[in-house]
């Protein structure tokens, strides 16, 4: 028709015209720089402009990439977003064109120019056989441009409508469905526990019931995170089924398929450290095997190593196994995912700030704890005496050793005071027959010494949980200048109450002297009394008021 000749002849001298000002201003600047700069240096490139796309309703037209009458690509992206924006429905259904001009192309959809098209500008697809870029530029804004058009109208608009409906129904059923699913999984479980009753218990503890309350926690969360993923799905699908929120739909399309791809991507990354870590533990777990079999079987004296022995080899064997794990775990620790992290970095900084801040005292105890283990100075089962306790050793641990006295009494005593003080341990050189029991008496030179000798001995022998073997043994450690001094060295038996067999012993030793009319002349005194004292058997039973006063005599 002639007016839309005339229309089409008046854009076509506008974009004529725009390219010649643009080649004027182009020739002119140079030369006025030269009139003014006879000899100019050589100006540096200037760099060239960042590329955009041109993206119509959700379809990308075509990356610019050159520079139109001084308006970079990224203007000219909003300056055809405009003009597009501005088409109704029948505008969108009018053909597209390309208009060559000088070294461009022109893509107009009916009479309204969209956007130039300039040789350093390109498509998004590779180019087919018999067609130009700008073709192909065109062709993809008219397919962008009919599918808007056809969402804009009124049938399609009540097929969103039926489709949005149906999607908001199904998600509905979904909830229901994945809620019944949740409330039968919690009662199945609850049954099982009820009618497989389990004896996985610690204590009083019911180590069942809380691994069934986890699983159901679980459960319960993984049915809120199916529901939120649904109710996601079901608004990205809504928003894109109309034209005017289908930008949105778009952008939490992509946002949704941006975090699925990053997870993806992570849950790969992760692959590879997931399955080097694996074979760490393994490797870990199978040397820390074969040392502790190795240990158990010098504690147990069928395997020797030189350096290694049975007391220490138990002490030694939780060492090499603490050294294994923590070098799997230094070893392991970079191929964690996340470990580069700030969090990460974050927690190692406190738990290294804890450790320095906590470990001055307890580093103390620790290697206290080395020193005793590997200098065998004690070991669970001797009957030792440490400052004023005396006792058997219970435990040696890494920080105390424990030590039960006769009163049934337990005393934790720090490592460092052990090592800091003498320890006299009964039952390190006589480990087979019994820690070694010394009591003492003092007598007058008129006893003969066998005569005392005997009577220790046969206090000795009348004694329980004294061994027989080796023999009892009395010493004369010092002659005094009143009396003499005995000592009677005993053997206990291994497990017997210390306490006790040195009590029935003292009873038994004051029997023996009482028998043979020999006083003891503990305590100390210096004058001979008128009379031996003593008591005579047949004063035994007597209560001490009722004997006479003076020195007590058998006639």
């Amino acid at each position: 028709m002639p007016e839309e000749a005339a229309m089409r002849n008046g854009v076509l001298t506008w974009a004529r015209g725009a390219l010649a000002a643009a080649a004027l201003v182009a020739l002119l600047v140079p030369t006025a720089a030269a009139a003014q700069d006879p000899a100019p240096a050589a100006a540096p490139t200037a760099p060239a402009p960042p590329p955009a796309w041109l993206v119509v309703y959700g379809d990308t037209v075509a990356l610019f990439r050159g520079v139109v009458a001084s308006i970079l690509p990224a203007r000219r992206v909003e300056i055809a977003n405009e003009r597009l924006s501005a088409l109704n429905g029948a505008g969108m259904l009018a053909p597209v064109r390309v208009e060559p001009i000088d070294e461009s192309s022109m893509v107009l959809v009916g009479d309204v120019l969209a956007f130039m098209f300039t040789e350093e500008d390109a498509v998004p697809v590779e180019l087919p056989r018999g067609k130009s870029a700008p073709e192909v530029a065109g062709e993809r804004l008219h397919h962008a441009l009919l599918a808007r058009a056809e969402r804009l109208a009124p049938r399609q608009r009540w097929a969103s409508v039926a489709w949005a409906i149906g999607a908001t129904l199904l998600l509905v059923v979904l909830i229901r469905l994945l809620m019944r699913l949740q409330r039968f999984e919690v009662a199945w479980i609850d049954s099982m526990r009820r009618t497989h009753p389990s004896k996985l218990q610690l204590g009083d503890v019911d180590i069942l019931s809380h691994f069934t309350w986890l699983v159901t926690w679980l459960a319960r969360a993984l049915t809120q995170l199916a529901i939120v993923v649904l109710v996601v799905v079901w608004a990205v699908y809504v928003l894109n089924r109309f034209p005017e929120t289908q930008e949105f739909g778009g952008l939490a399309r992509d946002s949704l398929y941006g975090t699925l791809w990053k997870a993806q991507q992570a849950v790969l990354g992760a692959v590879p450290g997931a399955i080097a870590i694996a074979l760490i533990v393994f490797a870990a777990r199978f040397v820390a095997r074969l040392s502790g079999e190795l240990f158990a079987g010098i504690e147990r004296g069928t395997i020797q190593l030189p350096g290694v022995h049975p007391e220490t080899a138990h002490a030694t064997r939780r060492l090499v196994t603490t050294a294994i794990w923590l070098f799997a775990i230094v070893v392991a620790y970079p191929l964690l995912p996340g470990s580069g992290s700030d969090a990460f970095k974050g927690v190692s900084v406190f738990l290294g700030l804890m450790v320095t801040l906590g470990s001055s005292g307890v580093m103390g105890h620790l290697m206290s704890g080395l020193v005793i283990v590997y200098s065998r100075a004690l070991k669970p089962g001797d009957f030792v005496r440490v400052n004023e306790i005396e006792g058997m050793v219970s435990e040696v641990g890494a920080l105390s050793v424990k030590v039960i006295n006769s009163r049934k009494e337990e005393v934790t005593v720090p490592n460092a005071v052990i090592v800091g003080t003498t320890v006299k341990n009964y039952s390190r050189l006589c480990r087979d027959t019994g820690p070694a029991l010394t009591t003492g008496v003092t007598i007058g030179y008129d006893a003969p010494w066998r005569v005392v000798y005997e009577m220790l001995l046969t206090a000795a022998d009348r004694t329980a949980g004294i061994c027989k073997q080796p023999a009892p043994i009395v010493y004369q450690p010092e002659l005094s200048d009143f009396f003499v001094v005995y000592q009677l060295m005993v053997r206990v038996e291994i497990g017997a109450d210390r306490l006790k067999v040195l009590t029935e012993l003292h009873q038994n030793i004051q029997d023996a002297f009482n028998e043979r009319g020999v006083q003891i002349m503990s305590p100390h005194f210096e004058g001979q009394p008128e009379g031996k004292v003593y008591v005579p058997k047949s004063k035994w039973s007597v209560a001490p008021d009722e004997l006479p006063s003076g020195p007590r005599r058998e006639v």
